[in-house]
C-alpha cells in the first residue's frame, strides 16, 4: 500500500511521533517504518542499549520479537563460555535497523521511505535510503499483516554494489533474522555443536568461507558465524588488532593530511589477499596431528574469475588446530609459500594481525613519517 504524497507521509509519521502515540493498528505500512525509524534514529542519536527494545517492540511481529529473545539467550550462553572481555558479544540493540550492508552502522542522521515492493507471501518491503554526513545506505524492513494489525517482521539490508558485469556474483542481501541466528543453535551458542574433529571442522568453516566470502576481519552476521571456531588466543589477537585500525580510523578522521588507513579491509583473514579473498571451492588435503594435542589442516583453494571463466587459481594453506576446552579449534593460518601466486615464504595470520608498526598493542601510535 503506498500514500499519494511522501511529504504526506513523512509529515503523518512525525505528527504521530511528536503527540506521544505509539504505533497502533491498523496503520498503513509506509507509515508504521517511518514511526519505527523516527523512533530509532532518535534513540541512535543518544546512544542505544538493550532496553531500547522495548522503546521498538510495538512495531515489530511476534516472529521477530522471539527471534530476538533467542538471540539475547545466546549471546548470554556466548558470554558464560567467554567471560572475560574482549571475548563478548556486543549486545544487540536498534542498531540493528540501521546498519549497512558490510554490518557497520555510519551514524544515521536521516531516513527517506523511498518505494515499496509486494512480496509472493503476501509481505510488503518498505526501502528506506538512510543518510549520514558522508554516506548513504538503503535497508528494507519486511512488513507483514499479523492479526489485523501491520508489522515488521524482518530487515534487508541492501547490496547496492554494482554488479552488472558479473550479476552471478552478485550475494543475497543480508538480513537481520539472519544476523540473529547467525552463531546460534536457538538460545544455545553453536560452538558446542560444531564437528570436534579437525577435518570435519575445517570442512565446516571454509564451507562458510566459500559461501559468504568476508573481507577483512569479519563483521555483524559473519562475525556471530566464524568466532565459534576459533580459539580465545586468535580471538584475542583479533581484538587487539581491531582496537588498533578503530583508534587509527578515528584519528585519521581528525586529520587534515589525505592519508590511507592500512588494514585487513580487503583481504580474507582465513584464505588470502585480492582474488584469493574469493575462494570458490576448497578440499581438505590432509590432517596432521600432533604429540602436543594440536592438529595442521591443509586445505586446497579454488578461485575463478567470472569475466573470464577460464581464468583459475589454485592455492594451498594450513590451519593450525589446538584443543581448548576439549574442543578442536582454530588458532592461526599459514600461508604456504606459492611463487605461482607471488608469495615467497610462509607467513601466519598472527604475524598479520600484528604487524603494523603503527599500532602498539590496542593503541594506534601514528604513521612514523609525520611525527
Amino acid at each position: 500500500m503506498r500514500l499519494g504524497s511522501g511529504l504526506l507521509l513523512l509529515l503523518s509519521a512525525f505528527l504521530t511521533a511528536c503527540s506521544g502515540r505509539k504505533a497502533t493498528a491498523p496503520q498503513p505500512p509506509e507509515v508504521l517504518v517511518a514511526n519505527l525509524y523516527l523512533e530509532v534514529l532518535k534513540k541512535h542519536a543518544v546512544g542505544t542499549s538493550e532496553a531500547d527494545w522495548k522503546l521498538v517492540a510495538p512495531y515489530l511481529s511476534r516472529t521477530l520479537l522471539h527471534k530476538i529473545d533467542l538471540t539475547n539467550a545466546c549471546t548470554g550462553d556466548w558470554n558464560r563460555h567467554n567471560p572475560y572481555p574482549p571475548l563478548q558479544v556486543p549486545h544487540l540493540s536498534v542498531d540493528s535497523f540501521v546498519t549497512n550492508e558490510d554490518g557497520y552502522s555510519p551514524n544515521p542522521t536521516g531516513f527517506e521511505i523511498q518505494s515499496s515492493q509486494p512480496q509472493k507471501d503476501g509481505s510488503l518491503r518498505v526501502f528506506v535510503k538512510l543518510t549520514s554526513k558522508d554516506s548513504h545506505w538503503r535497508i528494507a524492513p519486511v512488513v507483514i499483516d499479523e492479526g489485523g494489525h501491520t508489522a515488521v517482521d524482518d530487515v534487508f539490508y541492501v547490496n547496492d554494489s554494482d554488479y552488472s558485469d558479473y550479476p552471478d556474483a552478485k550475494p543475497a542481501d543480508r538480513s537481520l533474522s539472519g544476523y540473529l541466528v547467525a552463531g546460534c543453535n536457538g538460545s544455545q551458542w553453536i560452538r558446542d555443536s560444531l564437528p570436534n574433529d579437525p577435518a570435519a571442522l575445517m570442512q565446516s568453516f571454509y564451507t562458510q568461507i566459500v559461501a559468504r566470502k568476508p573481507l577483512g576481519v569479519p563483521s555483524g552476521e559473519d562475525w556471530k558465524v566464524f568466532a565459534p571456531y576459533l580459539s580465545r588466543s586468535l580471538l584475542q589477537k583479533i581484538d587487539t588488532h581491531q582496537a588498533c585500525m578503530a583508534e587509527q580510523d578515528r584519528e585519521i578522521a581528525k586529520s587534515d593530511i589525505p592519508l590511507k588507513p592500512a588494514g585487513l579491509y580487503e583481504d580474507g583473514i582465513f584464505s588470502g589477499g585480492n582474488e584469493l579473498a574469493d575462494p570458490d571451492d576448497f578440499h581438505i588435503e590432509n590432517v596432521h596431528t600432533q604429540s602436543n594435542g594440536s592438529a595442521r589442516v591443509t586445505v586446497q583453494l579454488h578461485w575463478r574469475d567470472y569475466m573470464y571463466p577460464k581464468t583459475t587459481l589454485t592455492w594451498r594453506i594450513a590451519d593450525i588446530l589446538i584443543q581448548e576446552s576439549g574442543r578442536y579449534l582454530l588458532d592461526d593460518v599459514v600461508f604456504l609459500k606459492d611463487k605461482n601466486i607471488n608469495i615467497n615464504a610462509d607467513y601466519t595470520l598472527s604475524h598479520i594481525l600484528a604487524m603494523s608498526p603503527e599500532c602498539n598493542g590496542r593503541h594506534w601510535v601514528g604513521y612514523r613519517e609525520h611525527h
